[in-house]
């Protein structure tokens, strides 16, 4: 078993957020789930760890210098059937949908 990359073996995320109401931004109580990585459990297998990696290598990491992107339309792209954008520096995806 691997250290859940996510959240480093913790296995829970707590959320904080807040609303925006009569102007003012009013602090709401931390919310405290499982992970989904890891479903909690604070560790993935040894096959789930490796999906992550080639999944986490597909994404842009070279801070897009040219500021340039290509979109590609749903089902246009061999790697990536949902709407996206690249980079148009390193090639890979900088967001999707």
């Amino acid at each position: 078993m691997r250290e859940c990359p996510k959240y480093k073996s913790k296995g829970t995320v707590t959320i904080q957020s807040s609303t925006y109401k009569d102007g003012n931004f009013v602090q709401n109580d931390p919310v405290v789930i499982e992970c989904i990585t890891c479903n909690g459990k604070g560790g993935i297998s040894e096959a789930q760890f490796n999906q992550i990696e080639v999944e986490n290598r597909k994404w842009c990491d070279c801070d897009n210098p040219s500021e340039s992107a290509v979109y590609w339309a749903d089902d246009t792209h061999p790697e990536c059937s949902k709407h996206h954008w690249r980079c148009g520096d390193c090639g890979k995806i900088q967001q999707v949908g």
